[in-house]
Formats: structure tokens, sequence, C-alpha cells
């Protein structure tokens, strides 16, 4: 079976009513629901727990505010994503990963393992960098590095133009991703995580 990952923005599930944009993502979960039916392997990557997390609504924020943030941010953000797939038929498998301080992944092999697990058992793991307990994570670059290590056949980055106040990846982490990605002979496509049907237009 292919393997995807698709990098969720922040912006994507970053509602303006600072909640968990639950409509926008619903249309998300239908087309992975759809995509899996045609064999193929979905791995979310996810962004939006510190835009989610946090309390009012500022443009810049530390990093032990950051770390806060995601703390509070994770549990929305799994919350809604697990109450969305549950309506679509998917099970959502949370996974957080921690980067070493050169930036690869930690504890790769049992990041690969558990990946590898949720395939054969029928979830979707839904990765999200562990921010409250180790280096923050750039959920571009995170994407680019689990593609490689799970030999992925595509990445997906669904994002907006403007992405939430929150924000930390950008054109240039996204062009790095792309580096990364384009030496590892993985196709990379950004996409207006707004657009309906983009995954279903545009996967492999």
């Amino acid at each position: 079976m292919k393997r995807v990952v698709i990098k969720v923005g922040s912006g994507v599930v970053y509602g303006r009513s600072g909640r968990f944009a639950g409509v926008r993502f619903s249309k998300i979960a239908e087309q992975v629901a759809s995509i899996r039916n045609h064999h193929v392997h979905v791995v979310f990557v996810m962004s939006g727990a510190v835009a989610l997390g946090t309390r009012c609504h500022v443009s810049k924020i530390d990093d032990r505010e950051r770390r806060h943030a995601a703390a509070i941010g994770q549990i929305v953000l799994v919350s809604g994503v697990r109450a969305v797939f549950h309506r679509c038929g998917l099970t959502a498998a949370q996974v957080l990963v921690s980067v070493n301080d050169d930036g690869s992944v930690s504890e790769a092999a049992h990041v690969r393992r558990t990946i590898d697990t949720c395939f054969v058992e029928g979830t979707v793991p839904v990765l999200n960098g562990n921010d409250p307990a180790s280096q923050l994570v750039n959920n571009d670059i995170l994407a680019a590095k689990v593609a490689e290590l799970i030999s992925a056949d595509q990445v997906l980055i669904l994002t907006t133009p403007n992405g939430s106040p929150y924000s930390v990846g950008g054109r240039e982490a996204k062009e790095q991703a792309s580096r990364m990605l384009a030496g590892a002979g993985i196709p990379l496509k950004v996409l207006d995580g707004r657009i309906r049907n983009a995954i279903l237009e545009n996967v492999l």
C-alpha cells in the first residue's frame, strides 16, 4: 500500500473563534477515509496545539509560554481530531515525537514501529511534536523527517495563505522540507487546506 504523510497547518485547524475548526477538518477527514479505501496509508502531522492553547491573541510568545500553550492545546487538538474521525469511521492514534539535539527524530525505531502497527491495526497515526517536554519542533520539517523514516510515497502540506497568529513554519521551513524530500526522492505538494477535495485531487 502507498504511504502518504499529510501535514496540517495551524491555520487550517484554528478557527476564527480561536477554537478547533471542526467543520473544515471534517472535509479533510472525509477525504482521508476515501483514499484509505483505495489502499493508501495516511500519517497525519498536526500543527495547531500552540494556537489552540494560547489564551490571549498575541502574535509573539516566548518559549516558556509556547510550551505551556502546547500542553493545553494538544488536548484540545486531539479531542477535536478524535471526534471528527469518529464520525468518519476512523480511529486516531496519537504519537508525540521528540527530536534530538541534531534535529533527528528521537527513538526513531520506536516511532516507525508504532506507525507500522497503526497501519496493521487500521488506525490513523496523528503525530505532533512533543513541545511541552522536548525541543520545540517545526512540523513542516517533522513531516519531512517522518516521511523519510517510513519511506513514504508522498507528502502533502495543507496550509493557508496567512497561517494562524502562532504559525512558526512559513516559507523557509517549507523550502527546507522540500529540499530534504527531494534528496530522498519523495514528492511534496503544498496545498491550500481550505479547498474542497484538495487531498483527493492531489494524492499520488
